[in-house]
């Protein structure tokens, strides 16, 4: 990290590393950091933008920041009109069909709970 500090592959370990540790917030953190490393890039990867936004809005999520993981959850699938797969490629850790699931999944939950906030209310 101290070598390479806009390396966007060393942001995308070190979330994924506060993650399995629990360290949700500082796993929020990073990904918000990543995806601004990314808005930067002279090459854009949408896809890595998509899975950016989803890792800060599951770790939102698991903060019990529902509103925040919605706001990303739609950011996220804002972005894929914009996904050419053709120019991208996979992720190292997993497959983009796979994060769109988990998105998309994350998504109908942060929504389905924001509507239960609201019926309460």
């Amino acid at each position: 990290y101290q070598t390479y500090p806009n390396n966007p592959t060393i942001y995308y370990r070190r979330g994924r590393l506060y993650q399995i540790l629990g360290r949700w917030a500082e796993a929020a953190q990073t990904f918000k950091q990543l995806h601004e490393l990314l808005l930067k890039a002279p090459y854009k990867s949408i896809s890595y933008q998509i899975e950016s936004l989803y890792h800060v809005a599951r770790s939102e999520y698991e903060l019990g920041n529902y509103f925040s993981s919605n706001d990303h959850c739609q950011a996220a699938i804002a972005l894929e009109t914009h996904l050419d797969f053709s120019k991208e490629i996979d992720g190292q850790m997993e497959k983009f069909s796979e994060i769109r699931k988990q998105l998309h999944t994350l998504h109908d939950k942060v929504k389905a709970l924001a509507l239960t906030d609201i019926s309460k209310q």
